[in-house]
């Protein structure tokens, strides 16, 4: 899963400019409790603090319980 902030690309006098970027991966193993709380506060944190573009990974290492589900649903809710 990952997790986006874009910003525009920025051009000028034809050169392309690229920002930074961070990534972040996220390792999960049976985290269907506190998974979702995690994110939203890392992404809300990031959104109000970094001036670049951002990525969240979460890397799901073969959970039995519902943080593959969990994971996915924040792709779709928080898709920056």
């Amino acid at each position: 899963m990952s997790f986006r902030r874009l910003e525009p690309v920025r051009v000028t006098e034809g050169q392309l400019e690229i920002a930074p970027v961070l990534d972040i991966a996220i390792p999960v193993h049976n985290e269907e409790d506190d998974l979702e709380n995690c994110v939203r506060r890392l992404q809300g944190y990031l959104k109000e603090t970094l001036h670049f573009r951002f990525a969240i990974t979460i890397v799901d290492n073969a959970s039995t319980d519902a943080t593959l589900a969990i994971a996915k649903h924040l792709c779709h809710v928080l898709p920056e």
